[in-house]
C-alpha cells in the first residue's frame, strides 16, 4: 500500500517546491524565474494527472506518455534550479562573502 502512495506524495512535494521557489524568486526580483517556476509547476501537475483522468479503467488502457513528460519536466527543472542556486553561492564565494552555512566548515 505504501509503495503505491509514497511516490505520489513525493511528487506532489516536488510540485509544491516549485511554487515555494517561485515565491523566493519573486522576493529577489527575478520575475522571469518566478513565472517559469509557476508554469512548470502547473504543467507538471496537469501532465502527471492526465493518465488518471483519461484512463479506461474497465479494459485497463492507460496513456502514460503525459506522466513521463511531466516527471521529466519536473526533475529537469528541479535540476536547473539547483544549478542556478549553486552558481549564486559560487558567486558569493568569489566576492569574499561567505554563505552562513559555509562558515561552519
Amino acid at each position: 500500500m505504501v509503495h503505491g502512495f509514497a511516490p505520489i506524495l513525493g511528487f506532489l512535494a516536488l510540485i509544491a517546491a516549485f511554487f515555494i521557489i517561485a515565491r523566493r524568486f519573486s522576493s529577489k526580483g527575478e520575475q522571469a524565474w518566478m513565472w517559469v517556476s509557476i508554469v512548470v509547476g502547473v504543467a507538471t501537475l496537469v501532465l502527471s494527472s492526465v493518465p488518471n483522468i483519461t484512463a479506461d479503467w474497465e479494459i485497463g488502457r492507460f496513456n502514460f506518455l503525459p506522466l513521463w513528460l511531466g516527471v521529466t519536466l519536473g526533475y529537469a527543472y528541479a535540476s536547473l534550479v539547483v544549478w542556478k542556486l549553486k552558481r549564486e553561492l559560487e558567486v558569493l564565494d568569489t566576492r569574499g562573502t561567505t554563505h552562513p552555512k559555509m562558515e561552519a566548515r
